[in-house]
């Protein structure tokens, strides 16, 4: 019975991750194709946090 709970539980964990690698790859394949529309978005999400001042915050806000 230990065994097959080991299993169970093997399975578990590998299914977890399967799933946790599908989700990574449809948001990054929809992240490539949201910036094929909105160009702007890219540059704004390449920069990091510190380097965008607060006029491209705003900017990049009233897109939506």
């Amino acid at each position: 019975m230990s065994i097959f709970q080991d299993l169970l539980i093997r399975a578990h964990i590998f299914i977890l991750f399967i799933h946790f690698f599908f989700v990574i790859s449809t948001t990054h394949n929809l992240h490539k194709r949201l910036s094929f529309h909105y160009p702007a978005r890219t540059c704004y999400n390449m920069r990091s946090r510190k380097d965008r001042s607060i006029s491209e915050i705003v900017g990049s806000a009233n897109i939506f």
